[in-house]
């Protein structure tokens, strides 16, 4: 028999971050985006990979910092370098159960 195969959610709210602070709306994810989650669909999307191929990049980084503005100033980088995309990722998160966003 035929396995199906995943499919990413199609409705999502965008996570309130500086540049939207308070803010949902619905959306369709992109390549960039990061979907907040578990599982094989989420795992498996692009921007996810791409995000923690960053992440994998900058531990040893993170490890070394000693202070904790250090290790905010990285995290806050690896958020600007997503941003800097064509489309710009979002991190985004499916609301469950309403089917409204």
């Amino acid at each position: 028999p035929a396995v199906n195969a995943p499919t990413r959610p199609s409705i999502v709210a965008s996570l309130p971050f500086a540049h939207n602070a308070g803010t949902t709306m619905a959306t369709i994810p992109h390549e960039n985006d990061v979907l907040l989650g578990r599982g094989e669909i989420i795992n498996l999307h692009p921007g996810n990979v791409f995000f923690r191929s960053i992440v994998d990049g900058q531990k040893t980084v993170f490890r070394a910092a000693t202070q904790r503005n250090q290790k905010r100033r990285l995290a806050l980088s690896i958020m600007d370098e997503l941003g800097r995309l064509d489309p710009p990722g979002r991190f985004l998160i499916e609301r469950p159960n309403d089917g409204n966003v």
